[in-house]
Order: C-alpha cells, then sequence, then structure tokens
C-alpha cells in the first residue's frame, strides 16, 4: 500500500529531485573511472537496451564491466549533461562526451584522435537507483571520428 503523503506534490517533487540527483552523480562519476559509484546508484537486477557493441549489459556487473572497457578506450573524458527532463519514474538526458581515443573500442584498435559526440539516455528509476537504461549515442558520428565510417559533413 502507498502512504498517503505519497500522493503529495511536494513529495512527488522531492522523488523527482533525489531521482535527478542519482542521473547526475552517475554521469559525474563512471566516466571518470569511479565504478563503484555503480554499486551505489544501480539495481543489482538492472535492465538495459541499446548499447554499443550489439549486447547489453545484464547485470550490474556486466554494467561495470561495460564502462571499464570504454573507460580504457577514451581517456581525457569529459561527459556533459546538456538537458535533463524528469517525469514520474523516467529521466532522459541528453549528453554531450569528450576524450580522447587511447585504447580498443567498439573493435576499433586507439587511434589517438580527439572525439567528441552527442547521445540520448532514458532512465527508469525504482527506489532511488537506475532500474533501466535505454541508450541511443551518436554511433555514427563516433565512427566517422575513429575512421571506421566516412565522418559526417
Amino acid at each position: 500500500m502507498i502512504p498517503a503523503f505519497a500522493n503529495t506534490a511536494n513529495y512527488r517533487q522531492a522523488q523527482l529531485d533525489r531521482n535527478k540527483q542519482v542521473i547526475q552523480e552517475f554521469f559525474a562519476t563512471t566516466h571518470r573511472g569511479d565504478l563503484e559509484a555503480i554499486d551505489r546508484l544501480v539495481a543489482a537486477d538492472i535492465v538495459t537496451h541499446n548499447f554499443p557493441g550489439g549486447k547489453s549489459p545484464a547485470s550490474r556487473g556486466e554494467y561495470k564491466a561495460f564502462f571499464h572497457h570504454w573507460n580504457s578506450g577514451v581517456a581525457e573524458q569529459e561527459c556533459v549533461i546538456l538537458a535533463m527532463a524528469a517525469e514520474g519514474e523516467h529521466i532522459a538526458v541528453r549528453y554531450a562526451i569528450t576524450g580522447r581515443h587511447t585504447g580498443e573500442l567498439v573493435g576499433v584498435p586507439a587511434t589517438g584522435r580527439t572525439i567528441h559526440f552527442t547521445g540520448v539516455a532514458f532512465y527508469r528509476m525504482e527506489r532511488g537507483h537506475i532500474a533501466e537504461t535505454w541508450l541511443y549515442p551518436d554511433t555514427a558520428t563516433l565512427l566517422g571520428q575513429l575512421g571506421v565510417l566516412p565522418a559526417a559533413a
């Protein structure tokens, strides 16, 4: 049973604010290598969709492995939230990532090139944790910058 106070505007706003703080902390930590933050911020039974490489993580451990691989391939990272909107248990984020390609990434050996791309991520929150993630990075731009696809005009 949901407590009566859970239906008040103040309670709902506090939940939205807390969920947004979780996402802000997630972005601030995971792209800088603090993968222990995933234990605090992500549900143990995380569900993911559309991750690069064709295999979306199916557990918190695989989520950590995804970020470990990403961080090993991209140095000097800056990940910025450009916009965020929240409604109920869902949060939408538009982000930009800049870095230098210094290790294997999506099957491409290190090029030393600077990368910069944007993307959108959607999150479903549950009890203050990220319970589900849909990831939509601009992979065409990223692969063009890595020399795999023709560079976008």
